[in-house]
């Protein structure tokens, strides 16, 4: 019988990406449900979902696909990003996109990553909100940051307990 400990990590992950799946849909019909942007952001994140879900099945076959995922997914979320009223939200989907990163790269293009996704996202927030767009960008990046430790730690767990069950099962 499988222990919720074993699944955990990656149960997490799903939740956490649902969530903010959810959020940007629901924040997205609320900001922009009268305006004629509506459906094509609507169209933007359906083709972000499908990518998402997409990507483990794809990167199986194809392991360079994950890197045309990653620039893909950065682009739509730019695009994003640059529409009218208050776009700030959708920075929240890079947090997805940094879990995903540590789990399949390494930390050093993780870094830079995150530092152009923070200086991007808040050079396309600054038209619309100011100067707050310096404190918006480093609220995302602080959450891209947080998340993608998290996924860097659960990964080496997950490394670590491989590595003592086959310890175990050599000393059996």
């Amino acid at each position: 019988m499988k222990r919720l400990s074993d699944r955990s990590p990656q149960w997490i992950f799903y939740l956490v990406t649902s969530f903010y799946l959810g959020t940007v849909f629901l924040r997205s019909i609320l900001v922009y449900q009268e305006t004629p942007e509506l459906f094509p952001i609507l169209g933007a994140l359906l083709i972000w979902v499908v990518l998402f879900v997409l990507e483990p099945i794809i990167t199986r076959k194809w392991s360079k696909y994950f890197l045309l995922y990653l620039v893909l997914q950065t682009v739509l979320i730019f695009t994003l990003l640059n529409m009218p009223g208050s776009p700030d939200f959708f920075a929240s989907l890079f947090v997805i996109l940094s879990m995903q990163i540590m789990l399949h790269l390494e930390s050093r293009i993780w870094v830079v990553w995150i530092a152009l996704c923070a200086i991007a996202t808040t050079v396309l927030l600054l038209k619309e909100y100011g100067n707050q767009a310096f404190a918006l960008g480093l609220l995302y990046t602080a959450g891209n940051v947080f998340y993608g430790f998290y996924a860097q730690a659960t990964r080496r767990a997950q490394t670590i307990r491989a590595e003592n069950l086959t310890l175990a099962g050599e000393l059996q």
